[in-house]
C-alpha cells in the first residue's frame, strides 16, 4: 500500500468468471488524483509543468506575426498538488465527504481543474456546468444530483452583466424553493 490505502495493485487483470459481465483490474484500488499527480511529485517530478493555461484573447502581431495569446500561465506539479488540497480542505470544511455531489460553475480554467481534482482527492462525484447554464437549469441539476456545494468564480459570473444577474436569481432561488435546501454556493476568491 502507498500513501496510505490511496493505490494497491491489482490481483487480477481480468476476471471473465461472471460472462458476459466482466470485471477489470480486480482487487486494486487507486484515486484518480493521486495517479494524476502525486505520484509524480513523489517521484521527483514536482518542478515539472503540469498544466499550461493562455487565454482565448490573441495578440496577432506577437511573434514576428504568428500570433501569441495575451496571457499565458504554466502551474507545476507541486503547486497543483499544493492548490487540490487546499481546496479538497475547503470542501470538507463545508462537509462534503465521499459520496457527495459537488456543482463546479466555472469557465475552462486551471480554477476548474484545482476543484475538479480536489473532488476526485476526496472520492466526491462532480458535476461541471458551463458558463451558460440558466439559473433554472443549474437549480435542476442541484436538486437531481443533490449538490451540496456548488463552487464558483468571479471570471463566471461577471463575464456579462447577464451572468450577474443570473448568479443573483440563483441565489433568490434559493430563498424561494426548496430545490436548494441544504446546498451552499461559494465562491472562489
Amino acid at each position: 500500500t502507498l500513501q496510505g490505502g490511496l493505490w494497491e495493485p491489482w490481483i487480477t487483470a481480468m476476471d471473465d468468471s461472471k460472462k458476459p459481465y466482466f470485471q477489470w483490474f480486480v482487487g486494486g484500488i487507486t484515486n484518480a488524483a493521486f495517479s494524476e499527480i502525486d505520484r509524480h511529485v513523489a517521484e521527483g517530478h514536482g518542478a515539472e509543468t503540469a498544466v499550461i493555461e493562455d487565454s482565448v484573447e490573441w495578440d496577432w502581431a506577437a511573434a514576428d506575426g504568428l500570433g501569441a495569446p495575451l496571457d499565458f500561465s504554466e502551474c507545476c506539479r507541486q503547486d497543483l498538488l499544493l492548490k487540490t488540497v487546499v481546496a479538497a480542505n475547503a470542501l470538507q470544511q463545508e462537509g462534503v465527504q465521499q459520496g457527495s455531489c459537488v456543482g463546479i460553475a466555472m469557465h475552462n480554467t486551471l480554477s476548474q481543474l484545482v476543484w475538479i481534482e480536489a473532488c476526485k482527492r476526496i472520492a466526491v462525484v462532480y458535476t461541471a456546468v458551463p458558463p451558460t447554464i440558466s439559473a433554472h437549469s443549474l437549480a435542476d441539476r442541484v436538486h437531481e444530483l443533490r449538490t451540496q456545494v456548488v463552487v464558483t468564480d468571479t471570471a463566471m459570473i461577471g463575464v456579462t452583466r447577464q451572468a450577474l444577474r443570473d448568479f443573483w436569481s440563483i441565489e433568490e432561488l434559493c430563498a424561494q424553493t426548496s430545490k436548494f435546501d441544504g446546498c451552499a454556493a461559494f465562491q472562489e476568491s
